[in-house]
């Protein structure tokens, strides 16, 4: 890969996980990152390598430019400090040399007693009175020389925008800090004026005065142990790769790699091989087999490559190396996103969806992956070749041979001496016990819920609730169990909002069962101790009425304990003017609960049907009654558990993603019972009155239908009404036509404003 392509690609990322989550219309958060599992303990690679922290990265970037300046930093305060042997807190060289720049003048001031004394806040750092009271004139002079190039070579941090530089007042710093170079006495202080010039010259784009620079002032330092060696290497990297010499380039950005923490990032991202006979051309420039090793760990680290060939490339080298280990473990993780319960991983489509895994190379990789293991192994050549027989048999695990990674376990378990890696291995066998579950039973119930209670590795390793629950709802699906699938995911709220029937009807066989089993109990029951059954009928009854099927809800409502079936807290049958969904309810009115609103309508189409005297009163009611239903009445809540104000905007289906219910939440939008109702009225009804009042509700129902249909746009401004389409309208005009005499009409022109506006 290409350095620009990667310097692209940790760009774009960034961008994107700077990203808020997207909200969703049910207004919660929509969480895009990769779901599974993960049991391969990176702690048993950590043996204090220096490359751990870059190996074992598991994101597609890795250092943030603020990262990598801190370990930059760091390094080199500490340098600074042992330079002046250790007498000094790191913090208070920071202060000076990372400080501002009037640090540095005031100390150059009191230094050459211009000015006595230094400020008060300056005189308590040991440091900064040491360089005054030594009268330390060069390294005073090259940290001003520093300060002054930090605006020419700092980056910018807007990643879209070039910095700016000026070459001219550059070039007009190297000439100065070379001057200065050649009268200086301090090795340490030459080395870090020609890093300062070299750096100058290659921010400026000369690379010819950089290669100049590098070739004869390095020579005038006498050999001196320093983190500024590399610095100075990657910049010489850099130049060579911008004059086209990207073979050598590449070979010393891998020095560079191998040896500096703090320019580690910088150089794998630069580093870059173009093809086969460049690749050739830099191994043949390596000194050693170390240096040919790294070579091979950096190329297995690109994104696209693969590492496996690197791996054994390595092992011939080099078998213990250090990186092989972390290399090893880096694989590991990334087959266990591919392959580990992938078959129960109940979010493997969102996987596949949005980071396109398994990845299409992911079982060539790990049939190559396993087969080096297997060599490793066996042939113990590697440091730790237990570790690797370990491997070998979670990859066998990952590639659903169990019989032979329960072979390998059992054979390694007698080797084993080291604690970290014996827990592993529990881990594992633990991991491969739970996948041979199948057709589960009330016997396998008693062994996970063992596992659960008193398994010190499920408590200890949290991954091990979701890959239980998860194998768990899996089987139980398979064996037509819906509900228990259900439950080990959810609560009974969360399906509330839109009951599926086969969780439902399972869940209420299993809790009227006498005889079953604990976990069968322990599913049933909700966090009070109480038995959920009564709660599993109400909500069966809300999904039947939702459905149509009065009689069938009413028949379930009646099965719940009369002292079980809720408060009286509903009355659909009131009639306002004004839409209200949170209404206050008067003490005196007759309130019900849900079989008493069913039972009512019952009554009500009953007398409709048989008393034809007062049916339009009754189909009034009843129309009435189904209007409060929905979702724009104060009783909403009795046909719904959950109703969200932001789905007014989106009704155009009844059933709206939800980030925290998984089947989405179904809204009531449907008026046209209620509009049978009422066109009832005006069929059978004498009273003009009750009539106008039956009109002024279909207009609203069709008002209603309309703004929350397809095909309805909002007006730009939110002051002004809808324009309804001439279907729309009908109800208005009849009753501006028809009922304009009546009370009713007098009373609701001026109760209610937009009405006026349709009608005239």
């Amino acid at each position: 890969m290409s350095p620009i392509i990667k310097i692209i690609s940790v760009l774009l990322i960034s961008i994107i996980v700077s990203i808020p989550n997207q909200i969703s219309k049910g207004c919660g958060p929509v969480d895009y990152s990769f779901k599974g599992y993960h049991f391969f303990d990176t702690d048993l690679v950590r043996t204090g390598s220096p490359f751990t922290d870059f190996f074992l990265r598991f994101d597609d970037f890795y250092h943030s430019y603020e990262l990598a300046d801190s370990v930059r930093n760091t390094s080199n305060l500490q340098e600074w400090n042992t330079i002046f042997c250790d007498q000094f807190y790191e913090k208070e060289i920071k202060e000076i040399v990372y400080g501002p720049v009037e640090n540095i003048q005031a100390i150059k001031r009191a230094a050459e007693k211009k000015k006595n004394k230094l400020g008060l806040r300056l005189n308590r750092n040991s440091f900064a009175r040491h360089l005054v009271d030594y009268q330390c004139m060069e390294t005073i002079q090259y940290l001003l020389f520093a300060k002054s190039c930090e605006p020419h070579v700092s980056r910018n941090r807007n990643a879209w925008d070039a910095p700016k530089r000026d070459p001219v007042a550059m070039k007009a710093l190297i000439y100065e800090g070379e001057r200065v170079f050649l009268k200086l006495k301090s090795n340490n202080l030459k080395l870090r004026y020609a890093y300062q010039l070299i750096r100058l010259a290659h921010y400026a784009t000369d690379y010819t005065m950089a290669l100049d620079l590098y070739d004869r002032l390095l020579p005038r330092i006498d050999p001196v142990e320093s983190i500024v060696h590399d610095w100075i290497l990657a910049h010489k990297a850099g130049v060579l790769s911008r004059s086209g010499q990207n073979v050598e380039a590449a070979y010393l950005f891998s020095l560079v790699f191998d040896r500096s923490p703090s320019k580690r990032e910088a150089a794998f991202q630069s580093f870059s091989i173009q093809n086969e006979k460049e690749w050739k051309a830099c191994m043949l420039l390596c000194q050693s087999n170390h240096e040919r090793a790294t070579l091979h760990a950096m190329r297995a680290s690109e994104h696209h490559s693969k590492p496996v060939g690197d791996m054994r490339a390595i092992y011939a080298l080099d078998p213990e190396n250090e990186n092989l280990e972390l290399l090893l473990a880096k694989e590991i993780k990334k087959l266990e996103k591919d392959f580990l319960g992938i078959e129960f991983n109940r979010y493997q489509k969102d996987n596949a969806k949005y980071h396109k895994i398994p990845r299409k190379e992911a079982t060539a990789n790990l049939i190559d992956l396993t087969q080096f293991v297997i060599q490793a192994g066996k042939e113990k050549k590697v440091r730790r070749p237990e570790l690797w027989r370990l491997a070998e048999g979670y990859l066998l695990y990952l590639s659903n041979d169990l019989y032979d990674a329960d072979k390998v376990f059992k054979e390694v378990e007698k080797t084993l001496t080291n604690e970290k890696l014996q827990e592993q291995l529990a881990v594992f066998r633990l991991v491969l016990k739970v996948t041979n579950y199948q057709e589960i039973d009330e016997t396998k119930e008693q062994e996970i819920a063992q596992i659960i209670k008193k398994n010190d590795l499920y408590e200890k390793y949290p991954e091990f609730e979701k890959f239980i629950n998860d194998k768990l709802a899996y089987e139980y699906l398979r064996a037509g169990h819906a509900g228990k699938a259900f439950r080990m995911h959810y609560s009974l709220e969360a399906i509330k909002p839109n009951p599926q029937a086969n969780i439902i009807n399972d869940l209420i066989e299993i809790a009227l069962n006498p005889d079953k089993s604990k976990f069968d109990k322990i599913l049933t029951t909700n966090k009070d101790g109480t038995e959920m059954v009564d709660d599993l009928l109400d909500i069966k009854g809300v999904m039947l009425w939702n459905r149509g099927e009065a009689a069938a809800a009413l028949e379930a409502f009646k099965q719940i304990p009369v002292a079980q079936r809720g408060e009286n807290r509903f009355n659909p049958f009131i009639e306002r003017a004004k839409i209200c969904i949170h209404c206050e309810q008067p003490d005196s009115l007759m309130i019900y609960n849900r079989p008493g609103i069913l039972e009512r309508i019952f009554e009500l189409e009953f007398q409709a049907n048989s008393d034809y005297a007062n049916s339009a009163s009754y189909f009034y009611q009843l129309g009435l009654a189904y209007f409060n239903l929905s979702y724009y009445g104060p009783s909403w809540n009795a046909m719904d558990y959950f109703r969200s104000g932001n789905n007014w905007r989106y009704a155009k289906s009844d059933i709206f993603e939800h980030w925290y219910f998984p089947f989405g939440n179904k809204e009531n939008h449907d008026l046209s019972k209620a509009k049978a109702y009422f066109e009832k009225v005006l069929e059978v009804s004498k009273d003009r009155e009750r009539s106008a009042r039956a009109t002024f509700w279909l207009a609203r129902c069709d008002w209603l239908t309309y703004v929350t249909s397809s095909g309805y746009r909002a007006p730009r401004n939110s002051n002004y009404l809808p324009v309804l389409p001439p279907e729309y309208r009908v109800y208005y005009q009849q009753l501006e036509a028809d009922y304009a005499e009546t009370d009713f009409y007098k009373w609701v022109i001026r109760e209610c404003k937009y009405f006026q506006a349709y009608a005239r």
